[in-house]
């Protein structure tokens, strides 16, 4: 169903978009695509949908959140939205994972 709501999605912005509800422009890509998708699926799958993808940008987000804080207690956050710190470090999970092995912390 996805592929074929992104076909539609495509149609729909190849021939001008769509306007917002509130008329100020049209809709991002993005935004086409869940309007036709709540056109094929009931209001509660939507709902559930909308509350899978909440759940799921919270973790993300928190995630993060923690690496933010462990290369920030390290001194090494550089502030300027990259994932480079100064330390020279990829900012991953992964990374400072094994950075904190190395330092005995885990």
């Amino acid at each position: 169903m996805a592929v074929q709501i992104m076909h539609e999605t495509k149609k729909v912005l190849h021939k001008g978009g769509m306007r917002r509800v509130d008329g100020n422009g049209l809709r991002k890509p993005g935004g086409v695509f869940i309007t036709i998708l709540r056109k094929h699926i009931t209001d509660e799958n939507y709902k559930q949908l909308m509350k899978d993808a909440k759940k799921k940008w919270e973790k993300i987000k928190r995630k993060q959140e923690d690496i933010d804080a462990t290369t920030k207690s390290r001194g090494c956050l550089s502030g300027n939205g990259s994932n480079i710190d100064r330390c020279g470090q990829t900012n991953s999970k992964m990374e400072i994972s094994t950075l904190d092995k190395q330092e005995g912390r885990q």
